[in-house]
């Protein structure tokens, strides 16, 4: 990550602040970082909310040849995970500690840091260019979808400045350091801000908390409630018969995939979200038991603001439900899917199996008749071969017949006639003797042939 020389005295970061007898009502400024470095605003009474840039932008820059974050956790007591990429990287967390300021202008000083993540989904329409991959949508693309990451990191340091009577609230100082907030989540910041009464806000270090978080909640409630027309429209299109082809319900199955996974990072997100608000609200909890118990208004105010963070937990609980249903909705239809394109595939199995037993009763049928041929051909051979054997033998010139008239007519054969049968016989064995080696090599016996059969079902179990 390259760093990078800024002049404090030109960037810019957004301020909404309101000011005990200085202003009635909130004002908007954008003062320099050189500014809120160097004034003295924490020993000032007042809220001041600054929205400053990316977490791990701030990281890279130099002010003066030091790093801008060692100047901010310096001045405002931001921890150094705060800066770092397991920090920016994390779903979520909350730290809290007290006395984090060094500085001898204040008294009571409480810091807090706290981190959300959350991810949202858009069905993309043809024509579309995905901001993730730069892909252009197509018609047939109906089902992709892109998403979106939404970072929140907030520092509050509250400094108690003047304690005043028992009934009364302390004179203080609130600041919130708001990082990594997208330009519509700026906007609405300051918008939920100014449409606040500052009057109403507990003068606690959590107090701050309470508009943000109704923010967030909304920005929660959309992200999850995003997720139910992709949703109906895969249990839709279900009853469409012509989205019932193989080729559709496979990609509609990937598709499905890839939307499952959305909706596991969205129920990630709001499970840590929810701990994270949790642990907001036990950190609150222990602030709550260092108050004097003579001092009933600002407890009042305070548990409120504790009983606001037990309901924000809870409503991020609830969504998770929401989420969780989604996933299990989304689960029903894969398994359709699934269940279709198999029984897709056992009907055109079932098909090839009826075409190849119709194959092989024709094969059986030629088969019948090749062997009605042969067995016709044999027969022949089996009449006509002693009758061509033996004429062939007889008409060897081994043998001589005398010819009718002959005084007295006779078979008679040559002396010779032994050689016939000493090259005939050792011939015929030696034929018999090829076509018997030739036939063990080439064709095992059954015995053996099943044994090997049994040795490899053996392995395979």
């Amino acid at each position: 990550m390259s760093s990078s020389l800024v002049d404090t005295q030109s960037l810019k970061v957004d301020c909404i602040q309101r000011i005990p007898g200085r202003l009635s009502e909130w004002s908007h400024e954008e003062p320099t970082v050189e500014e809120v470095l160097n004034t003295d605003i924490l020993a000032t009474p007042g809220i001041r909310i600054y929205i400053f840039p990316e977490a791990a932008k701030v990281e890279t820059l130099y002010n003066n040849e030091d790093p801008l974050r060692k100047q901010l956790s310096k001045k405002f007591g931001v921890p150094d995970m705060f800066w770092t990429k397991t920090g920016w990287d994390a779903n979520g967390f909350c730290r809290s500690r007290t006395s984090c300021l060094s500085s001898d202008k204040v008294g009571y000083s409480y810091c807090s840091s706290v981190r959300f993540l959350l991810k949202s989904v858009t069905v993309l329409k043809p024509g579309h260019v995905t901001t993730v991959t730069g892909v252009t949508m197509h018609e047939d693309d109906r089902e992709l979808m892109d998403y979106t990451w939404e970072f929140f990191g907030l520092h509050s340091v509250w400094t108690r400045l003047e304690t005043l009577g028992n009934g009364d609230s302390d004179t203080y100082s609130q600041i919130l350091l708001c990082f990594d907030f997208a330009e519509d989540v700026q906007c609405q910041t300051i918008q939920a801000f100014e449409a606040t009464d500052a009057d109403q806000i507990a003068p606690g270090p959590f107090g701050v908390y309470e508009v943000f978080l109704e923010l967030l909640m909304r920005r929660y409630d959309d992200a999850v409630w995003g997720f139910r027309s992709p949703m109906r429209a895969y249990e839709n299109r279900r009853l469409s018969p012509g989205e019932r082809d193989s080729k559709k319900l496979t990609k509609r199955y990937i598709n499905m995939h890839e939307f499952e996974r959305h909706i596991i990072h969205a129920k990630e997100t709001l499970d840590v979200a929810s701990r994270t608000v949790r642990t907001m609200a036990r950190d609150h909890e222990k602030y709550i038991l260092s108050i004097d118990s003579r001092r009933k208004a600002l407890l009042e105010a305070e548990e409120n603001t504790q009983r606001s963070l037990h309901s924000f937990a809870e409503l991020l609980t609830n969504l998770r439900s929401r989420a969780k249903a989604f996933e299990e909705r989304l689960q029903n239809e894969i398994r359709l899917v699934f269940n279709t394109v198999e029984v897709q595939e056992m009907k055109q199995s079932t098909s090839q199996l009826d075409e190849l037993k119709r194959t092989a009763k024709d094969l059986e049928s030629l088969r019948g008749q090749n062997q009605s041929l042969s067995t016709t051909v044999s027969l022949l051979t089996l009449i006509f071969l002693p009758g061509s054997f033996i004429s062939s033998f007889f008409g060897t010139n081994f043998f001589t017949i005398t010819p009718n008239g002959s005084a007295s007519p006779h078979l008679s054969f040559v002396r010779e006639l032994w050689i016939f049968f000493a090259v005939t016989v050792p011939v015929t064995v030696l034929a018999l003797a090829i076509w018997y080696y030739s036939t063990r090599k080439y064709h095992k016996p059954e015995s053996e042939i099943r044994y090997e059969m049994n040795s490899y079902d053996g392995i395979n179990m």
